[in-house]
Order: structure tokens, then sequence, then C-alpha cells
């Protein structure tokens, strides 16, 4: 029995509204700046930063972890779920050192898919 099959509607959406929480809160207060150069230790932002590797790994895991548990099945959104899983596995086997800032265009796509979570997500179960 895989997990969602025990969830009631309620804990389903309940479960929705928390993940939608983190992706507003990931899309409004971490910051869109790319760093003129590597990222510092010494930043008390770094963990802010949109522009990180770990970021883009959280929220790919985070879309496709409710979206198991949502038992999404939309074509639209099914792809956009793939597409930006590929996007961000692309990114990861570039083997890009953590204190290298990914690029402005980078940043675009994945508040684009921000914008499309929060939207799609938003959206009570029916």
């Amino acid at each position: 029995m895989k997990k969602n099959d025990i969830l009631s509607k309620e804990e389903k959406e309940y479960l929705k509204n928390q993940y939608l929480h983190v992706f507003i809160d990931c899309k409004n207060n971490y910051i869109d700046d790319i760093p003129d150069k590597s990222f510092s230790v010494d930043d008390p932002n770094i963990k802010k930063y949109k522009c990180r590797i770990e970021f883009f790994i959280r929220i790919s895991t985070l879309a496709l972890d409710l979206a198991h548990i949502l038992e999404v099945s939309d074509p639209e959104t099914v792809v956009r779920l793939q597409s930006f899983s590929s996007f961000v596995n692309l990114l990861v086997n570039k083997n890009i050192p953590e204190n290298q800032p990914l690029t402005r265009k980078e940043v675009e796509e994945v508040n684009i898919f921000l914008d499309y979570l929060i939207t799609k997500f938003n959206i009570s179960l029916s």
C-alpha cells in the first residue's frame, strides 16, 4: 500500500497547503540576485539564494513529492514536473561546485516553475 492510499482528502488538503506555503515562501522570500563571485561561507544569506543548486533540488523534490501525495495525473502538470526534474538533473550532472551560483536564466526558470506550482496547487482538491 502506498502512503497516499491511507491519506484522507482532508489530510491531502492539509499537506497540499503545507507544501504550497513552502513554495510561496521560496518564491517570495528567497533572493533572486546572483552574487558577483562564488558564495562565501561568511555570507549570512547563503541559504536564501535561489541561484544555489540545492535550492533547485529542493523545489524539484518537493514538487514531485506533492504530486505523488495528490496523485497528480493531468498531462500538463506531469510534463512540467518531469521537465523541471530533468532540468535539475542536468544541472546536477554538470557537477557545478556548491559555491558557484547558477545563472540569471536558471533562476528565471525556477521562478516560472514556482509560479506554476503556486497557481496549480492553490486550487482546492476536487
